[in-house]
C-alpha cells in the first residue's frame, strides 16, 4: 500500500520566487513533494548554471575559455620565492626612485612658485 500524505489546502499559501529563495525551512513543491533548504539551493544553482552557461566566478569551477587563472597557492615553493624576490626588488626600486622623484617634484614646484612670484613683481 502506498502511503500518501494529505495537506490542508486551506492553510497552504504559495510563495513567490523571492519568498521561496529567502525562506528558511521545509517547503512543498507544486507536485506535493517536500523540499529541504539544500534541495532548493541545488535547484537554484542548476538554474544559475543554465542561465550563465556553466561560467562561474569561483576559481574552482569552470572559467571563460581562453583565460587562465594563477593563484599563489597553486605555485610551488620556488615560484613563491621568485614572486617574493620580484616584489622586494620592485618595492626597493620604487622606494629608492620614489625619493628622487619626490625631491625632483619639490624642486620643480619651488622653481615654478618662484617664477610665478618674479613675474608678478616685475
Amino acid at each position: 500500500m502506498e502511503d500518501k500524505q494529505s495537506y490542508d489546502t486551506k492553510q497552504t499559501s504559495v510563495l513567490s520566487e523571492e519568498e521561496r529563495r529567502s525562506f528558511d525551512g521545509m517547503t512543498i513543491d507544486e507536485n506535493g513533494r517536500e523540499q529541504s533548504e539544500e534541495e532548493i539551493r541545488r535547484e537554484n544553482r542548476a538554474k544559475t548554471n543554465a542561465i550563465f552557461g556553466g561560467f562561474r566566478r569561483d576559481s574552482s569551477d569552470q572559467t571563460i575559455p581562453g583565460i587562465k587563472i594563477f593563484t599563489i597557492s597553486s605555485l610551488g615553493w620556488k615560484g613563491k620565492l621568485i614572486m617574493a624576490a620580484v616584489a622586494v626588488a620592485l618595492f626597493s626600486v620604487l622606494t629608492f626612485f620614489g625619493g628622487l622623484f619626490l625631491i625632483g617634484f619639490i624642486v620643480l614646484a619651488v622653481g615654478a612658485g618662484l617664477l610665478a612670484l618674479l613675474r608678478k613683481l616685475f
